[in-house]
C-alpha cells in the first residue's frame, strides 16, 4: 500500500511539472506574440513628399484638407506619434525641408535636398498645428510652405 502511495504521489508530481511546463512554454509564445504585435504597432508611419518649384506634393495615400479661403496648399493631416517623412526633391533646383511648431522651433529637419536626391527625417509630434517650409530665400514666398496638423 505505501509503495502505490509513492507511485501515485510521483504520477501526481510529474504531471503536475508538465502541467507547469506546459504553461510556462504557452506563455512565452504569448508574450513572442504580443512583443511582435506591440513593436508593429510603434512602427512610425512613413509620409512621402516631393519638393518641386515652388510647392510641396504630398505622395500616397494621405489626408489633405483643402485650403479654407480657396488660396494655398491645404492642410496635410497625419496621426499623432512617430511619424518618418520621406522626402524626394522632383524639382531642380536644391531645397530645403522643415519641419516647426507654431513658435517657429524646428523640429525637423533636412538642411540641403539636391535636385533628384531623397531623404528621411524621423520626428515624434503631439497633437497640434505645424508648418512644413523650404526656408531658402524665397521659396516660401513662393509656395513651399504646407500646413500640418496632427490628430
Amino acid at each position: 500500500m505505501l509503495e502505490t502511495t509513492r507511485l501515485s504521489c510521483r504520477r501526481l508530481f510529474t504531471a503536475a511539472v508538465a502541467a507547469a511546463l506546459a504553461w510556462a512554454v504557452s506563455i512565452m509564445g504569448v508574450a513572442a506574440l504580443l512583443t511582435r504585435y506591440a513593436e508593429a504597432a510603434r512602427a512610425p508611419a512613413t509620409i512621402s513628399i516631393h519638393t518641386l518649384e515652388f510647392k510641396f506634393e504630398p505622395q500616397g495615400d494621405v489626408q489633405l484638407k483643402a485650403p479654407a479661403s480657396g488660396s494655398g496648399h491645404g492642410t496635410l493631416v497625419v496621426g499623432a506619434g512617430e511619424i518618418v517623412f520621406r522626402v524626394t526633391n522632383a524639382g531642380a533646383i536644391e531645397h530645403n525641408f522643415i519641419i516647426w511648431d507654431k513658435n517657429q522651433r524646428i523640429l525637423a529637419e533636412i538642411p540641403v535636398l539636391a535636385a533628384g536626391e531623397t531623404q528621411e527625417v524621423r520626428v515624434r509630434l503631439q497633437p497640434g498645428e505645424y508648418t512644413i517650409i523650404c526656408t531658402y530665400p524665397g521659396h516660401t514666398d513662393l509656395g513651399m510652405i504646407l500646413a500640418l496638423q496632427v490628430k
